[in-house]
């Protein structure tokens, strides 16, 4: 009916829009990351597409009748579901790989965050955490946390010695590795 065919583009159109509109503000602002992440995630929606395509319409019926030419094209179709199923397990894997490293990412970070922010908090309670960048790098996911740049507001005339090397060990204890921590500081007066 018209209803479930409009039903089923209006599906596809969600599947692959907001993902393909991802790789093209991916490519404008030159994020390398999210045009692979949201260029695979198009691929494995397209292959899953034609997967699924594939598979109602010979359940239908849609193939030769003649005898001869229908083993031909089970072949064909056997062969076609086999590629396809390969290459979306592939690209899932893939998937599976960026989604684990966004969740330890974030986490990471979230963790030091929170470290740094007691750890300004037992030296100075006027301190403030700013800002907070993490710095990750590697090939392989999950990423190991290379460097992290914390910038600190304090009150003027405050003593900031010390407040580096705090972190640093406080930061460390919470990756559990060596890392390189920078601090920053700016006067920050109130009225």
């Amino acid at each position: 009916t018209g209803v479930s065919a409009t039903l089923v583009g209006v599906m596809i159109a969600v599947a692959l829009i907001p993902p393909a509109a991802a790789v093209g503000i991916g490519i404008a602002f030159r994020i390398p990351q999210l045009v692979i992440g949201a260029g695979v995630i198009v691929a494995v929606n397209v292959l899953s597409i034609n997967l699924s395509a594939l598979v109602v319409l010979w359940y239908e019926g849609y193939r030769p009748q003649r005898w001869f030419r229908e083993d031909e094209a089970r072949a064909a179709f056997l062969k076609r579901v086999a590629v396809l199923a390969v290459a979306i397990a592939l690209l899932s894997v893939f998937l599976g790989g960026v989604t684990y490293e966004s969740y330890v990412a974030s986490t990471t970070e979230t963790d030091i965050r929170a470290a740094a922010t007691d750890e300004l908090t037992a030296i100075d309670s006027e301190f403030e955490l700013l800002e907070l960048t993490v710095e990750r790098t590697g090939t392989v996911p999950p990423l190991e946390t290379d460097r992290v740049v914390i910038t600190v507001g304090v009150p003027p005339g405050s003593t900031v010695e010390g407040t580096a090397p705090a972190l640093d060990d406080r930061i460390e204890t919470v990756v559990a590795r060596e890392v390189a921590v920078e601090v920053r500081t700016v006067t920050v007066e109130r009225a």
